[in-house]
């Protein structure tokens, strides 16, 4: 389309030189003016100007519609390619795991033959001198075959840089080492904090962003760690001891599994903390219920008024379970 809008003007421009040149030798010979060409050369260029902009009208429209429907497919799509990598991982961990088993035995079994050789030459001083003595076209016959670097299966070279670009040579590991360290990584559970996520659209992506996260996730812990800092909320130290996730009062903090295992075993504590997860249940339970939706059908726009009223009240007169654990937390902090 492009090529004729380009092919249009160089005609419409050829027809406007023509015009000037048969107008002039019409002029010199006195005859009446001709008719002009460049008109409808120039109606063949603003048609096919036309026709180039109504086609990239058409590229846009199926551009914005191509966007839209990667847009409505993205969460399906995407909870599909999580499925597909778990899988993958599945069958990955299974493969590298009889990898790991089936190299180990093939080494061993190319390795036995040179040990068994070795021994019998150890063994056997006649053995060793017949052995040293023969040799193939001048070559020592069994020194030459016997290289420890010629076992198949045996060593691997790993790239060692300096950086991230100056090479600084190859280091020499065992190749069922190496195989078992691949393995260690691709066997161990898979922390992927990116499959907890669901983007807006996903049919759990409400269900989720309202309901309380898991405080043993590790990108939970890891987040926790980066926003509130990595010591401990009740000793204020980093003694590398553990930590776990705790909601003191709806801030997520780290405190050392010692101290809330000590939390545990006291009674006084344990019925403080008991007393807040009901608490904190009974709001849930109430939350979940209704009356915080003025969409709901059940409930108008008064009732969802007074119960937010409520709610406030309640939050103020009574010990909630952010107060109820920070009694816990203070006593604690006591010790």
């Amino acid at each position: 389309m492009a090529d004729q809008a380009d092919a249009a003007g160089k005609a419409r421009a050829e027809a406007a030189a023509e015009d000037v040149k048969r107008a002039a030798a019409a002029m010199r010979d006195e005859k009446p003016a001709p008719k002009l060409t460049e008109p409808k050369a120039d109606e063949a260029a603003r048609s096919a100007l036309v026709g180039l902009q109504a086609a990239e009208q058409l590229i846009a429209e199926a551009h914005t519609r191509l966007v839209d429907a990667v847009s409505e497919s993205w969460a399906g799509w995407r909870r599909r390619m999580v499925t597909d990598a778990a899988d993958a991982h599945a069958a990955a961990r299974e493969a590298v795991s009889g990898a790991v088993e089936a190299v180990s035995a093939a080494a061993a079994r190319y390795a036995g033959v040179g040990h068994l050789d070795a021994e019998m030459r150890s063994r056997f001083p006649e053995v060793r001198a017949a052995t040293d003595a023969e040799t193939r076209a001048g070559l020592p016959w069994y020194s030459e075959t016997h290289m420890p670097s010629k076992r198949p299966l045996g060593k691997v070279l790993i790239p060692v840089k300096v950086g991230q670009i100056n090479p600084a040579g190859n280091l020499p590991v065992e190749l069922d080492d190496a195989l078992r360290m691949v393995a260690e990584v691709v066997t161990a559970d898979a922390d992927w904090p990116a499959a907890e996520w669901t983007p807006p659209g996903d049919p759990d992506h409400e269900r989720l962003l309202s309901e309380p996260v898991d405080l043993e996730a590790p990108w939970v812990h890891a987040a926790v760690a980066r926003s509130q800092g990595s010591a401990c909320i009740l000793c204020s130290t980093h003694t590398g001891e553990p930590t776990k996730v705790v909601d003191d009062g709806g801030t997520l903090v780290l405190v050392h599994e010692s101290r809330l295992a000590k939390l545990e075993r006291d009674p006084k504590r344990k019925r403080v903390i008991e007393a807040a997860e009901r608490e904190e249940a009974r709001r849930r339970s109430r939350r979940e219920q209704g009356g915080l939706s003025p969409t709901d059908p059940r409930y108008g726009q008064a009732a969802h008024e007074s119960f937010v009223n409520q709610l406030a009240e309640e939050e103020q007169s009574e010990s909630g379970a952010a107060r109820l654990y920070e009694l816990g937390c203070e006593t604690t902090r006591q010790d």
